[in-house]
């Protein structure tokens, strides 16, 4: 008499009805339906696997749209960045290029502009001899001359030491030849003859141990000499020793010193020995 009932069991978290058959003990029958038990576990590793991808295929399509507005987020940023770099670059192109490649027409405006204030200086110093109404024009006047002058040693890539002593010469005199090497060494010639000159070059001559008589030789020549150096613009004046010999830089400090206990000075710097510790003799 064969007997039978069910068991309920849960071997994965989930419930699987497995059946037992029971028979006889003369029976050889399995007590445990194996083919069974096995199409239960890969039943059930098909479900979780489907399970898994379904829950993947979620999670990618609820944060998809986070990921490609975060994609989406970092490319603006990185674009503007490089957008922002590029016109920064190009920018400091265009103002380096200002100086290097002069506009002509800027130059030509600075030119006139020059060439009529240093007319207006010479009509008030006429009257100079007059009150207070003429002295205070002339100054401001005079003032302005400078700026203008100094905008256009950049503009001709003339702001060095050589630019330098063009400018303590307008400032000292106005010589209708002053651009040329001539006019200028004369006028530098004629400030070397001052009290005020010779106190500085007497204090370099000491400091330094030279000998006077070739520091004045460099002096009547110096116009010619540092003509040999000027290319481009320095930013501030410097005098070098890998550029000039000791005499010559005592001649040339001893004017960029006189000038600048004038009005409106322009910088200066002494480099006594260069980069590669060498010095010109």
């Amino acid at each position: 008499m064969l007997r039978s009932f069910q068991l309920i069991a849960h071997p994965f978290a989930r419930p699987y009805t497995i059946g037992f058959n029971y028979c006889r003990n003369g029976d050889k029958e399995p007590l445990v339906s194996l083919e069974y038990h096995k199409s239960a576990i890969a039943e059930h590793e098909s479900l979780s696997s489907k399970r898994l991808e379904a829950q993947d295929q979620i999670y990618m399509s609820s944060h998809k749209s986070t990921m490609d507005s975060i994609r989406s987020s970092h490319d603006k940023k990185m674009k503007d960045m490089q957008d922002s770099f590029e016109k920064a670059l190009q920018a400091d192109k265009d103002h380096y290029r200002k100086f290097l490649e002069p506009d002509r027409k800027v130059l030509q405006e600075r030119e006139n502009e020059y060439n009529d204030m240093n007319w207006r200086c010479e009509d008030l110093k006429v009257c100079s001899s007059l009150p207070l109404t003429c002295m205070l024009p002339l100054i401001l006047l005079q003032k302005k001359t400078l700026e203008i002058l100094s905008e256009k040693m950049w503009l001709e890539r003339n702001f060095n030491i050589r630019g330098a002593l063009e400018r303590i010469v307008y400032q000292y005199k106005h010589p209708k030849d002053i651009w040329s090497s001539k006019g200028i060494q004369q006028v530098l010639n004629e400030i070397a003859k001052t009290k005020a000159f010779d106190a500085v070059l007497q204090k370099e001559v000491q400091t330094h141990r030279l000998v006077r008589e070739r520091v004045m030789d460099c002096v009547h020549n110096i116009y010619h000499e540092v003509s040999k150096h000027a290319h481009g613009n320095d930013g501030m004046i410097l005098v070098r020793a890998i550029d000039f010999t000791r005499n010559e830089r005592a001649a040339l400090v001893a004017f960029l010193r006189l000038q600048s206990t004038w009005k409106n000075p322009l910088s200066w710097q002494e480099i006594e020995l260069s980069d590669e510790g060498k010095e010109r003799v």
